[in-house]
């Protein structure tokens, strides 16, 4: 059942763990007067900008998929949001093997059980309907709504909502810098975004190069010196080379429309995706992994849509922990360590991780583990 509010709608978000999500700690909370200066609003307590510091991180709800025998995530992930301030609704997530034939669209070939498993809990999931995100609403805004007293409305991206032409050059924005947009109404992350995927394992950034170039935006928000993002040769994805590519320096974080996406470590939807997504995802044809099936959707290459308005960040906000001993358990979609064993656990691009963190936070100390100093 979808959830509604008489006076606004809140996006959902869904970080779809099986065996990938963990969540980002946020050391501090923003001052009250830097968030009034950085969105240009006053002091109200309804500033729609506020609400990213809630325990839903200005959502309406966070939905947790995993399975119910994978006890040793859910008490992992069950511990981190606590001390985090974060408040999380789990729903138990699908063995492949369950699902029968006849309740797959449109397939000629299976895909392998534990993709199935996978899409059909994300499908469930979207059925039921503070310093980091803060940051990813700011640029989220700063690509989509419209520049400030601009008549008609632009956008500071001239590629948005879809480029002039196929050839058109990305336009990299600063966040040192951002220019002045209009105030969102319904969602500090903008009233124009359709899907944040802001965890992943890899995501490319889009060129003319790229899938659907002629749909596709191309405009860029450039952070440098996030000490939260780990100097390049630490960075982890299955884009290894992103930053170096575009000439990116250490300590760098993008954000950008999402194209070439791999991995649903953490992403939020509006109620109206959500609609199309159970139309173009659930109901169309299953013929590869939820994450290519939702990249597509994003490309504006399956379910019909012209623009799908998918914003990301590289690296990524969510990113996949994974536990010390047989690394075999590390996920449930698919496996390819038989007998191997890890020594340390590790988060992949999180320098401060929560997991990482746990015994540190519960006694009340500050000298956080860095797990990807600088060298």
């Amino acid at each position: 059942m979808l959830i509604k509010r008489p006076t606004q709608v809140h996006p959902t978000i869904l970080p779809a763990v099986v065996g990938l999500f963990v969540l980002v700690f946020l050391f501090s909370q923003l001052p009250r007067s830097k968030i009034q200066h950085a969105f240009n609003v006053g002091a109200g307590p309804s500033n729609i900008a506020h609400h990213v510091f809630n325990e839903t991180l200005g959502f309406e709800k966070i939905f947790v998929i995993s399975l119910p025998s994978r006890t040793d995530r859910r008490d992992g992930l069950a511990l981190a949001a606590a001390v985090s301030n974060i408040k999380i609704d789990f729903i138990d997530g699908v063995k492949g093997d369950e699902v029968p034939d006849k309740a797959i669209p449109k397939f000629k070939n299976r895909v392998k059980d534990g993709e199935i498993g996978c899409w059909r809990a994300h499908m469930n999931a979207i059925q039921r309907l503070k310093e980091q995100l803060f940051d990813f609403a700011r640029s989220s805004n700063a690509l989509t709504q419209p520049l400030l007293n601009s008549h008609p409305p632009k956008s500071a991206d001239p590629t948005y909502p879809i480029p002039p032409d196929a050839n058109t050059i990305p336009t990299d924005i600063s966040f040192d810098s951002l220019p002045s947009t209009a105030l969102p109404v319904h969602s500090p992350y903008g009233d124009n975004w359709g899907l944040l995927w802001i965890g992943h394992l890899g995501m490319n950034i889009p060129t003319p190069n790229s899938p659907s170039p002629e749909k596709i935006p191309r405009g860029r928000i450039v952070r440098t010196s996030d000490n939260t993002v780990p100097q390049i040769q630490h960075l982890k994805s299955f884009y290894n080379d992103w930053a170096e590519n575009f000439g990116y320096e250490n300590h760098t974080r993008v954000v950008h429309h999402a194209t070439r996406a791999i991995g649903t470590a953490g992403y939020a939807v509006t109620q109206a995706t959500a609609r199309k997504l159970l139309y173009a995802v659930a109901l169309d044809e299953v013929n590869e992994g939820l994450d290519h099936m939702l990249s597509e959707y994003c490309e504006g290459r399956k379910g019909g849509w012209k623009h799908a308005d998918c914003l990301t960040t590289n690296p990524a906000l969510l990113n996949r922990h994974r536990s010390a001993g047989w690394m075999g358990a590390d996920g449930d979609i698919q496996s390819d360590y038989a007998t191997d064993f890890r020594e340390e656990a590790e988060t992949d691009n999180v320098r401060w991780s929560t997991r990482l963190n746990m015994e540190v936070l519960l006694e009340g100390r500050t000298e956080f583990v860095d797990q990807w100093p600088d060298e």
